[in-house]
């Protein structure tokens, strides 16, 4: 397991800040784009509220890096 979070730790640092041409734009499909189902199942009203706020922030962060997309014990 800390090899894992290490190797990932490497993996993030690496290419922070880096823009590389090929991936998705939005690194993994759990955004709220892709998720209406469940922001309109959503039962914290205050949660459900800000959820465009949040996203829109996270989007937008400076210090945006590559993700894994499938980190589990099993691809490692």
């Amino acid at each position: 397991m800390k090899a894992c979070l290490r190797w990932l730790a490497h993996f993030h640092a690496r290419f922070l800040g880096i823009a590389p041409e090929g991936l998705w734009p939005i690194g993994t499909y759990w955004h709220l784009e892709t998720r209406p189902d469940e922001l309109e199942a959503m039962a914290d009203q205050d949660l459900k509220a800000a959820a465009g706020k949040i996203d829109q922030i996270l989007n937008s962060c400076r210090f945006k890096t590559i993700v894994h997309g499938d980190a589990k014990l099993a691809n490692f």
